[in-house]
């Protein structure tokens, strides 16, 4: 894991597909209208992490996206929460995963095998199914929500990063503290957002974007964004491990 003040210095020294990556992801963040204003934020202050996922060997694809989801529950945990509000991060996938199957498929292929490796337990407060309006991905034991980014999205700009699957990770705790839905001010956030949303893509406004705990909101749904060419896959592709199977 690295952070957005140390890429810098390692840029030279990383690979080209690397420095590309986050070229794409600077011009896209940087630029005033990105809907997101916590992520202009974070991006203003320099205060984003960063894990580079190359595909490992079979059965082991996605061992950065494990080491460095693990390395960013360490810092939830041993960081106050009002010092970790705008620390998102952002996991770039390699173009070894561009192997003719959908990105976002091997988002979900990415978030199966980090629960099957999952150190800690599933937390008992987070439903198990992920048509349940409780349910979030979990791993040691922080509820997350993750925004998949693709370039398979056309319409939706605000969820194309560049050329690479991109995720966006932050603690779902976060949402609560700087925009929850509710209470009147969190409400008003999340209308700017997404209003800034629907201007930055041209008019188009996702129909998934809820609040996390009413009854017609689903998290995965939210993970993965939908449009007319990138349908999403009709049931959530997270597949839930048995109780006590451990894979780590």
């Amino acid at each position: 894991m690295i952070s957005q003040q140390d890429l810098h210095e390692k840029l030279p020294s990383m690979q080209a597909w690397e420095n590309t990556a986050w070229n794409e992801i600077e011009q896209k963040i940087q630029n005033p209208d990105f809907p997101c204003i916590f992520s202009l934020k974070a991006w203003k202050i320099q205060s984003l992490y960063l894990v580079f996922c190359h595909k490992g060997s079979p059965g082991n694809e996605y061992e950065d996206f494990i080491q460095g989801l693990k390395s960013y529950s360490e810092f939830i945990i041993t960081t106050p929460e009002s010092e970790r509000l705008f620390n998102p991060l952002l996991v770039v996938f390699s173009p070894d995963f561009h192997d003719g199957h959908s990105l976002l498929a091997h988002g979900w292929e990415a978030l199966n095998h980090a629960h099957r490796h999952d150190p800690s337990p599933w937390p008992d407060s987070v439903s198990r199914n992920p048509d349940d309006a409780s349910w979030s991905f979990c791993f040691c034991g922080i509820e997350y929500f993750i925004n998949m980014s693709s370039p398979e999205h056309i319409q939706l700009q605000n969820r194309n990063l560049g050329s690479h699957l991109v995720f966006v990770i932050n603690a779902r705790r976060n949402f609560d503290l700087v925009a929850n839905g509710q209470t009147p001010d969190g409400q008003a956030t999340r209308t700017r957002i997404r209003d800034r949303v629907a201007d930055y893509n041209q008019g188009f406004r996702p129909v998934e974007l809820g609040s996390y705990g009413t009854v017609k909101n689903l998290e995965w749904k939210q993970y993965q964004l939908s449009e007319p060419q990138v349908p999403r896959p009709a049931i959530c592709p997270f597949t839930q491990k048995k109780t006590g199977e451990n894979f780590a």
